[in-house]
């Protein structure tokens, strides 16, 4: 697969705050701010995966910055607060240097199978009447892994469960992908035999991983000819590698 790469430019208009021309065209800008404007159109800030998801706008993505304004106040992961008027989206920043963080977490991300996240920062610095043109590359920031089942259970068992209690809990019984929080992950494994297969239930608790975001893992089971269960872990992304899906 291709590398994925969410590439959003940011265009930051730092508008005079004490100009009195600034505030009548701009009444909601506030003393001591500039106004950041957000450029996602055209080929920026589309979102595809597998074709059927739904670009999602830029009100589905949280900004925060942290950094130092001019007059020398601290800003720790301050929410960016953004306005979308049409087809422009903006928000206001004291004029400062600062690091900026994007970050993409739908609200199904920590239920059932989960869903992909992406985040990434970047620095800028904006005066006050001055302009900063600004892009972040996003990448994933949890990680996916991948239930697979071989065809060889068919023959011994009727189900067969991989059973994830961290860092959530989501039992899975079938081939499919889970996305997790990067981290230690903990999981177990359960196979029921079919009447008369001759094979023996199978149970393992306590089985983990550590995963790194961004990286992609797969879980493997399968039996062999007498109706033991065989199974393993592999990490099955490169660094060039990356999930299905693009922000181009």
């Amino acid at each position: 697969m291709k590398q994925i790469r969410i590439l959003i430019l940011l265009l930051m208009t730092v508008l005079g705050a004490g100009c009195q021309d600034v505030s009548q065209s701009d009444s909601g800008m506030s003393s001591g701010k500039g106004k950041v404007v957000f450029s996602l159109s055209g080929e920026y800030g589309v979102f595809v995966k597998a074709e059927t998801r739904a670009n999602p706008p830029v009100s589905s993505l949280t900004f925060a910055i942290s950094g130092t304004t001019t007059a020398g106040e601290e800003v720790n992961s301050q929410p960016l607060v953004v306005t979308t008027d049409g087809s422009s989206s903006f928000a206001y920043v004291d004029a400062g240097s600062y690091t900026i963080t994007a970050t993409y977490k739908p609200s199904a991300a920590g239920e059932g199978n989960g869903e992909i996240c992406y985040q990434g920062s970047s620095t800028f610095s904006v005066t006050v009447g001055g302009t900063a043109p600004v892009s972040i590359t996003l990448r994933p920031s949890n990680v996916k892994v991948s239930i697979v089942l071989d065809a060889s259970l068919n023959t011994f068992y009727g189900t067969a469960k991989v059973s994830f209690t961290a860092p959530r809990s989501v039992e899975v019984a079938s081939s499919s992908d889970v996305y997790l929080d990067a981290g230690t992950i903990t999981y177990s494994l359960t196979a029921t035999p079919l009447n008369n297969s001759g094979a023996s239930a199978f149970s393992k608790s306590g089985c983990t991983f550590v995963g790194e975001a961004g990286k992609s893992y797969m879980i493997s089971i399968g039996a062999t000819s007498t109706g033991e269960i065989i199974f393993g872990v592999a990490n099955t992304t490169s660094d060039e590698d990356v999930w299905e899906g693009e922000f181009s």
